[in-house]
């Protein structure tokens, strides 16, 4: 393994790890099933690998309130991984393993990632990751995925990108990129007309940003339903069968919409139901949608990491879901315009900065913002575009590739859809106070698709 230095985590970073709580712990949980890795080529994959990494040599420390990447001496890869004897007989077995996985907290005298090994009695292998959300998001993962692994069995991973996190030694200050950057924007300026219209226009972006800052505060909290109360802190996990990406893509382009607009819409409907049959009332409820966003184009570059390298980049919206809408159409169409409202805001990038900002505070300052930004919404929904084509893990073939997001604050209902392969698939995790089987909620999301691809408004 290389050598590696202690470093800061970046302010974002260390947010998450401020916002874990024993109901909500902030873990991403990822799973693939490949043909033909028994635990012992895990073993050697992840010894070759996934340690080549030095992030993942690390755990988070605090020291004075300032939270380190720490590197761990001598790590042992079986604290890290646990790989079942027997064989499981089906996905049902494979849901209650994957339960009692979520069940197991990340030892923080460790780094904070485990991965978990299950044979299956078809011949396939399935393997199970938890990751704290602190070392990455979903794209950056998506990505990690990619170099991990490669586009034909003979080929070796394309490591290069993997082992590129060229972190500094000394990373630049969050605020003394920032200022870098400011300058930047105002160096070319010679003449004092040319600065007064630059001042011009920072007036009139800084009184939109005034604007939209204040009505991202202070939305309105979502209306209580039987999706909101308290949780219990024990999660289930489910997943779909893979869906046709053509098809979907098909629909799309046929209604007018992004993919993204028909696959919010079958969620909508799908929680649409999901209050239906608890016997909340839907009209003139406000229900909300957390989802995250890429901020990568926003960020000055200084504050991005080097190519291959962790982190967490990405803000968040508030999408609102039209309970009351009177039919699939009427859902896409109104979801269609909120998304495109939210695209062209300043949302994402100061959900991202707030969550900067938050890092550099104490946990116990942070717990407001958080629950203040829990209670603008119901659910978390994410969709990640995986790999397009087919991947090989030390050769094998991934045959499904599937993650689970953490929810923040009290929400304890979460939507993922991945990408992969020519194969789109829905999962879902909810505590268990608030769905005590979210296999329903899944069905009409599978339930919503279908009908809408027949034309079933």
């Amino acid at each position: 393994m290389t050598v590696v230095e202690k470093r800061l985590l970046a302010p974002v970073d260390a947010a998450w790890l401020n916002m874990d709580s024993t109901t909500n712990p902030m873990v991403i949980t990822g799973l693939v099933r490949v043909t033909g890795l028994d635990g012992a080529g895990l073993a050697a994959f992840l010894q070759q690998h996934w340690l080549s990494l030095p992030r993942f040599q690390c755990r988070p420390v605090s020291v004075g309130g300032t939270w380190w990447w720490q590197p761990q001496a001598a790590l042992d890869l079986s604290q890290h991984l646990y790989c079942a004897s027997g064989p499981l007989a089906d996905d049902g077995a494979l849901e209650q393993q994957l339960a009692l996985c979520q069940q197991e907290p990340l030892a923080r005298e460790r780094p904070l990632w485990k991965f978990w090994h299950f044979p299956m009695a078809n011949g396939d292998h399935a393997v199970v990751i938890r990751l704290h959300h602190c070392y990455a998001d979903g794209i950056t993962l998506v990505r990690l995925f990619e170099s991990l692994t490669s586009d034909s069995p003979e080929s070796p991973p394309a490591a290069a990108l993997a082992r590129a996190e060229r972190e500094s030694a000394a990373p630049e200050p969050w605020q003394d990129s920032l200022l870098t950057w400011l300058r930047s924007r105002f160096s070319g300026l010679g003449s004092m007309e040319e600065l007064s219209d630059a001042l011009d226009q920072l007036t009139l972006t800084g009184g939109r940003l005034i604007k939209e800052l204040g009505e991202f505060l202070l939305q309105p909290a979502d209306t209580p339903s039987s999706l909101t109360g308290t949780l219990s802190g024990q999660k289930h996990c489910v997943w779909s069968a893979p869906v046709p990406l053509d098809r979907i893509k098909t629909l799309s382009r046929a209604r007018g919409c992004t993919l993204n607009d028909v696959l919010l819409a079958c969620v909508a409907t799908a929680l649409h139901r999901q209050l239906l049959r608890a016997g909340d009332r839907v009209q003139d409820r406000q229900l909300q949608a957390a989802m995250p966003v890429d901020v990568r184009p926003l960020v000055p570059p200084a504050l991005l990491p080097a190519a291959g390298g962790l982190g967490n980049l990405f803000g968040t919206v508030f999408v609102p879901l039209p309970m009351d809408a009177q039919s699939l159409l009427e859902r896409v169409y109104r979801i269609k315009h909120e998304t495109q409202r939210l695209k062209h805001s300043w949302q994402p990038g100061l959900s991202w900065g707030l969550l900067g900002a938050a890092g550099y505070l104490p946990p116990q300052w942070q717990a407001p913002l958080v629950a203040h930004f829990s209670s603008r919404a119901s659910a978390v929904v994410s969709n990640v575009p995986g790999p397009r084509e087919l991947r090989y893990l030390a050769g094998c073939p991934v045959r499904q590739h599937l993650f689970w997001v953490p929810q923040t604050g009290n929400i304890g209902l979460g939507v993922s859809v991945i990408s992969y392969a020519g194969q789109v698939q829905f999962g879902v995790q909810a505590d268990r106070n608030i769905l005590p089987s979210p296999l329903p909620l899944l069905q009409d999301c599978l339930e919503a698709l279908a009908e809408f691809e027949q034309g079933e408004h």
